[in-house]
């Protein structure tokens, strides 16, 4: 691996990018305290500034551990960022003090969620080494990649005196520590001061002072500016329209008005010039060499990462293209309105469309775009008013298994049979693990029957806007898994690993999930873990369904919900 020298100035160039970055959340954090003061006054009825007060007094206590307000997502990722920059500046400057033969090292353990890897472990055992004595062990500097634990690395080396670096170990299967014995030399101290990152904080928090200053103003500029908008687009008439098209017009300029921005792909014009010209010849005419990079360059032109999405979806709302009633359009227009607010708390974009096609499943998500398919139409429309004529509106078990089978054209039985019901007649998922061999319906929108006791036989009934919701609401799980976290093209579009930033995290939440001591998966008991068939599929889909229904209000497993308040996700 080459050895890199960072000089004094290319440190001081790693700390303004960090800055700069951090400014770009102080933004974002600007914006979001906008919202948040104008949803405060609306919700309440308080002046301005009480409202600010509100805001202000939440974020008075963002620099503690157990902040959970309304910038948790933000501040998650002021420190992911932080980590982020850390790994490209944090062990190389020890290059310098490096050049100083006599200067003595130890290896220092970061902090991290589980067991060390055993090279950093060791070489925490090793006590004070010189720079090059340490690069004779053959596994580089921390953080270099050349370690067990790869670029993944958390540890550091720590200027110190001879033999004044040692470990001890907080416990069998924890996380290892280091600790230092005695005081580390000038040299050490300089480079702590460094790396404190002072500068970094001072001037992210002088420029949020400013602009929080700044922002009471704009609040109001943009209060008379919104004042002379159409008022059939104003976020309070959400599902009180009186036609289609006026609620088609409002979910339009609604969409536009989030705080977060999508990811743009490169512009064909900025390409290499000779790039460009391959672009716009023939791809047989292409050498092998250039063929993948012409087709990248094809695809991102496109300005979208999944194949059925062009940007003609972007900022359309189709709700005359299908057999939305007004009905459903004003219920999709309030779903709208609660994950546009959403959205903006935890810094992803709204969604910018609504599709329509036919042949498709009931619904999918991608690029920000929601469809809806004929399928899901008929499901909460014309067939369903049929067969509720035929059933009725409660039914018996007999007649509930007819009326599925009708409805999804396919039998059902056995998948909403085995169903758990609670004292009010209400469908619940059995997380308790002791239901590990029950039957999970097909998708999670069974856990939305009732039934009652009627003439000493149980009856049951479906909610068809509550399954809406539910649909609605997994199609939103796919959205944030795809945009949570980005903050360049290609990691939105999985150049990398395949999988978007927040999708990498999933996956492995999922790993863990199927594979702790209470939840293998296997075929006696991974119900426990899987809420629904449809959930069987992928880490994707599992997530979704998970979401939709924590959304809805249902229990689930305590790993994910963990995992929600981390991310700040809830």
């Amino acid at each position: 691996m080459p050895k890199t020298l960072v000089t004094g100035s290319q440190t001081d160039f790693f700390i303004d990018i960090t800055a700069l970055e951090l400014e770009i959340h102080a933004d974002h954090m600007m914006k979001q305290a906008e919202a948040e003061a104008k949803a405060f006054k609306s919700m309440y009825g308080v002046t301005d500034a009480e409202a600010w007060q509100h805001v202000i007094d939440d974020v008075a206590n963002f620099d503690s551990d157990s902040y959970n307000g309304m910038f948790k997502g933000i501040k998650t990722n002021i420190q992911r960022t932080i980590r982020e920059q850390t790994k490209n500046m944090v062990a190389k400057p020890v290059e310098q003090l490096g050049k100083d033969k006599s200067q003595f090292f130890f290896w220092e353990l970061g902090i991290v969620k589980s067991d060390h890897c055993g090279d950093c472990y060791n070489h925490s055992r090793q006590g004070a080494k010189t720079k090059e004595q340490w690069m004779q062990m053959g596994k580089g500097l921390p953080r270099w990649g050349m370690t067990e634990c790869n670029i993944g690395c958390r540890c550091m080396l720590r200027p110190t005196k001879q033999g004044k670096g040692t470990t001890k170990e907080t416990g069998k299967g924890k996380a290892r520590s280091i600790k230092q014995v005695g005081k580390t030399g000038k040299a050490g101290t300089a480079l702590n001061e460094k790396l404190k990152g002072s500068p970094v904080s001072e001037r992210a928090q002088k420029r949020a002072q400013e602009d929080f200053k700044k922002m009471k103003k704009q609040m109001d500029d943009k209060a008379k500016a919104e004042s002379k908008v159409n008022p059939i687009l104003h976020e309070d008439m959400a599902g009180k329209h009186k036609n289609r098209k006026d609620a088609m017009a409002w979910a339009e300029y609604q969409s536009k008005q989030g705080t977060t921005q999508y990811q743009h792909a490169p512009r064909l014009s900025d390409l290499p010039p000779h790039l460009r010209k391959l672009v716009n010849e023939p791809i047989m005419n292409q050498s092998w060499e250039n063929r993948r990079m012409v087709a990248k360059a094809r695809r991102d032109s496109r300005n979208a990462r999944f194949s059925g999405k062009k940007v003609e979806n972007y900022g359309v709302f189709a709700y005359d293209k299908g057999r939305l009633t007004l009905e459903q359009c004003n219920n999709l227009n309030l779903w709208l309105k609660e994950a546009n607010a959403y959205c903006d708390r935890i810094g992803i974009p709204r969604l910018r469309g609504v599709d329509h096609k036919t042949g498709q499943p009931h619904a999918w998500m991608g690029d920000g775009v929601l469809g809806i398919a004929d399928k899901t139409f008929s499901f909460f429309g014309n067939q369903r008013k049929i067969l509720q004529k035929r059933y009725g509106s409660w039914r018996t078990k007999e007649e509930l298994k007819k009326y599925i089978d009708n409805l999804f054209h396919t039998s059902l039985e056995k998948d909403w049979n085995n169903i758990r019901f609670d004292r009010d007649g209400k469908a619940i998922p059995d997380w308790n693990y002791s239901g590990a061999n029950r039957k999970n319906p097909h998708g999670v929108q069974s856990y939305l029957i009732t039934r009652k006791k009627q003439n000493g036989e149980w009856v049951y009934q479906v909610d068809h806007t509550l399954q809406a919701q539910m649909v609605f609401w997994h199609e939103m799980g796919h959205h944030i898994h795809q945009q949570m976290g980005n903050t360049n093209w290609a990691q939105y579009k999985g150049d990398i690993s395949g999988r978007t930033p927040m999708e990498n995290k999933v996956h492995k939440l999922h790993s863990r999930v199927a594979t702790s001591r209470r939840g293998v998966i296997n075929d006696g008991n991974r119900n426990a873990i899987y809420p629904s068939k449809y959930s069987y599929h992928n880490y994707k889909e599992w997530w979704a369904e998970n979401y939709a229904l924590y959304r809805m209000g249902f229990k689930i497993h305590p790993m994910i919900e963990k995992f929600y308040k981390e991310e700040g996700i809830i």
